[in-house]
């Protein structure tokens, strides 16, 4: 049984143990989990190892690359492998077991085999495109028909990439002049965000069904580190469920990632993706030309063989039309004849009706007019006996209308001893229209008199004075 130990003294014995068990740099496979550079270059992992076929941690251990080791480690890792040096990675470390007696187990990174994790991440890319097959969806967007004149397009790409104003360049200046409309979705295309960013326009883009014709999902120049984000098994899943066919021009020719693989069409560039378009534009122009053309062509044909048709039915029917003419003409003919000795029958008959019609009228008319003649007569005596008769009428009412003016003529009256008298030109018809004092004028019969008002005798004995 051992004495009793401090604890340092057990860390320095267990660090011992482990020199002895491990006296050299050992080889390790394991999952970065976490990383962290601080800002004097060590970087600090998180290596984990996970049961087989689910997430569930089984073993984990922390390892140290020292800043004096991570600058070579990385930039090599990062070229034979075109993938950043991140979490998430599983890869072949040459590590040294350390247990120090402050700060306990961990691995000293000394060494890393970029061939591994460059195989893991083809196993991975293979994973993605069986599952995607499987689930039978991976050839879902080559499906999709391309319109035979793609003019109006979704645009994924970074507002600020060099590769976005090539396309667009490209695109406007296209030497048959064909004029496309564009709408440019600002999307992150590289880094840790980009899957998401990508996912998320996706998504919006799709909002648009039936708009768009085609998306062009393209991105500028960069290093193969910058094209994991499309090998991706969300963004794949995305893509495939999009509504539009989609061109990949993400802009690497001998790297080919999961987005080129399930994209409807893959192009080198940018530029590339440009002259696709355009040129199916130019593809239509042509077959058009070509269907005009052979279009005109069979039209000439069918006449040319429409009219030696004619000439031959016209060469075959000539002879019997010939002889059916002039059978037609011989039959109108003799109609003709026919219709005129009928016309002529008709019209002596009809003239031989309106003669004794004319002679039947004049009969008529004589005796009408002599009718008449004794019938003005008569009314016109009738009438002179009626004007006579009218104006002895008028004649008699006129006499006794005078014999009454002449009876209410004023001097009649007077005649008869009546006076009219007046004060001041007015008629005096009663008392009231006199006072004392006036002076009146009276008209008689022979002439008139003036006279002044000394007093006045009412009918009810009342004197005014």
């Amino acid at each position: 049984m051992y004495k009793e130990l401090s604890l340092y003294q057990l860390n320095n014995l267990v660090s011992k143990v482990l020199k002895q068990s491990f006296p050299k740099t050992i080889r390790l496979v394991a999952e970065i989990s976490e990383m962290n550079v601080n800002r004097t270059g060590h970087c600090y992992l998180s290596l984990v190892e996970k049961e087989e076929g689910s997430d569930k941690i089984k073993a984990q251990a922390r390892a140290t690359i020292w800043a004096s080791t991570f600058r070579m480690l990385k930039p090599y890792f990062e070229k034979t492998t075109g993938r950043a040096f991140t979490k998430g990675l599983k890869v072949l470390l040459g590590v040294e077991v350390v247990f120090h007696e402050n700060y306990g187990y961990s691995l000293n990174v000394r060494d890393i085999d970029p061939t591994y994790t460059l195989g893991d991440i083809e196993r991975l890319r293979r994973e993605i495109l069986d599952r995607l097959k499987k689930e039978g969806i991976s050839e879902l967007n080559k499906l999709k028909k391309i319109p035979l004149l793609p003019k109006t397009i979704a645009v994924i790409s970074s507002s600020t990439a060099a590769g976005y104003g090539d396309f667009i360049e490209h695109l406007e200046n296209n030497p048959k002049g064909y004029k496309f409309s564009t709408k440019l979705f600002p999307t992150i295309m590289q880094g840790d965000e980009a899957v998401g960013s990508i996912v998320s326009t996706l998504q919006k883009v799709a909002e648009y069904d039936g708009l768009f014709d085609i998306i062009v999902m393209i991105r500028g120049g960069g290093s193969r580190i910058d094209l994991s984000c499309f090998d991706s098994y969300e963004l794949a899943y995305e893509m495939l469920q999009s509504p539009f066919p989609i061109i990949a021009g993400i802009g690497h020719e001998r790297d080919v990632t999961i987005a080129d693989s399930i994209a409807h069409t893959r192009v080198k560039t940018p530029t590339a993706a440009a002259t696709f378009i355009i040129d199916q534009l130019l593809r239509a122009d042509e077959d058009l030309k070509s269907l005009s053309i052979a279009f005109k062509t069979e039209l000439i044909n069918n006449v040319n063989k429409l009219n030696e048709e004619m000439k031959k039915i016209s060469s075959q029917f000539g002879p019997e039309v010939s002889a059916l003419l002039n059978q037609e003409n011989l039959r109108c003919s003799l109609l003709n004849n026919r219709f005129k000795e009928l016309a002529s029958a008709f019209l002596k008959e009809k003239e031989h009706l309106l003669s004794n019609h004319l002679d039947n009228v004049g009969k008529l008319c004589s005796y009408k007019l002599e009718s008449r003649n004794i019938e003005s007569v008569n009314y016109s005596r009738e009438f002179k006996l009626l004007i006579k008769n009218k104006i002895d009428k008028e004649n008699r009412q006129l006499e006794n209308m005078q014999t009454i003016v002449s009876l209410s003529d004023p001097l009649n009256i007077l005649k008869k001893g009546y006076s009219l008298s007046y004060n001041n030109g007015k008629l005096i018809k009663d008392l009231q229209d006199l006072k004392s004092g006036d002076v009146v004028e009276t008209i008689l019969a022979d002439g008139k008199f003036v006279s002044e008002v000394k007093n006045i005798n009412k009918k009810d004995g009342t004197k005014e004075i």
